[in-house]
């Protein structure tokens, strides 16, 4: 196997996957998971909300986020936050503006078109990831993992099934910026696995606020929408974001990016759980074969991580 490369440089192809120890294999998977099971949590807390918009609920969370970032990156540096920015390199900050433009695109996209057809493209990120990483980083995605990425994708298929329609050409190609951005995320943190990562997440969040301040229709919302908003923030997309940065130091791309789609699937059953909205039988069934690719991922690859180190 060769020697990692240092500094900046992209891994060769040789060792740019995972930990050769499969318990490593195992944490990232473990960190991918907890990220989609936390992330799952937003279309909850967006249902108890009392009248914020779009925008306001975008630099509220943000907010929530960079506070959530700040804190993390005083305790990893004892109170020295500025070691964290003066650390920060070209990749962390194209990962944040690329955080930024995906959720930026997000809310456009469902402005234009159907919330099906953008899920199904949030879904396709595992495949931009697979492309982009290849081309900067030289990772190579096994067969079997392409075959748990087309698993999810008709997974997903079949759970937007009832709602997918063509929508408006500029809502589709809106869309299609969502899942490029989050792979253009993933693979800025698998760039250069052992800098610091905090800075990426300090800078989607102050991008993101920068964005909503262009549209937003005014700060003021009720104190119970900015407690909610400031509180997933923190929690949701705040710890989200730092679980999925730390399993991307343990998976390539595609497999990080492919294990936390577990998000969607969990998202609906929330709600169904807490509210009531009951989820049609063709989403269940839908939802069940994305865990089971993710399942399938996790124990063939996890196996194939054992058997590399004998």
């Amino acid at each position: 196997m060769s020697p990692p490369a240092s500094g900046e440089k992209a891994l060769p192809a040789e060792s740019a996957g995972v930990s050769p120890d499969a318990a490593f294999y195992v944490r990232g998977l473990i960190l991918a998971v907890s990220a989609g099971l936390v992330w799952s949590t937003l279309g909850l807390g967006i249902r108890f909300l009392e009248e914020a918009t779009a925008w306001q609920i975008v630099f509220y969370r943000s907010l929530g986020l960079f506070v959530a970032v700040l804190v993390a990156m005083a305790v990893r540096h004892r109170g020295r936050i500025d070691r964290s920015f003066r650390a920060a390199r070209w990749n962390n900050l194209l990962g944040g503006i690329a955080q930024a433009v995906g959720a930026t695109a997000s809310i456009f996209a469902i402005l234009h078109t159907t919330v099906a057809n953008v899920v199904f493209m949030l879904c396709s990120a595992p495949f931009f990831a697979a492309f982009l990483a290849w081309l900067v980083l030289g990772e190579r995605v096994p067969l079997h993992t392409w075959i748990a990425m087309a698993t999810a994708l008709i997974g997903v298929g079949l759970m937007v099934g009832d709602g997918f329609a063509s929508g408006a050409v500029f809502g589709n190609l809106i869309a299609l910026l969502i899942p490029v951005s989050f792979a253009t995320f993933a693979v800025t943190l698998r760039y250069s696995r052992t800098a610091d990562k905090f800075p990426t997440l300090a800078f989607n969040a102050l991008f993101s606020m920068a964005l909503a301040v262009l549209f937003i229709p005014g700060f003021g919302i009720t104190p119970w929408d900015f407690l909610l908003c400031f509180g997933l923030g923190i929690l949701q997309k705040g710890v989200g974001a730092i679980l999925f940065t730390l399993g991307a130091r343990y998976l390539r791309a595609a497999e990080v990016t492919l294990v936390s789609l577990i998000e969607v699937v969990l998202g609906p059953v929330w709600v169904w759980l807490a509210i009531g909205e009951t989820p049609s039988t063709l989403a269940l069934a839908g939802g069940a074969v994305v865990i089971t690719a993710v399942l399938g991922q996790a124990y063939v690859g996890a196996r194939a991580k054992r058997n590399e180190t004998g």
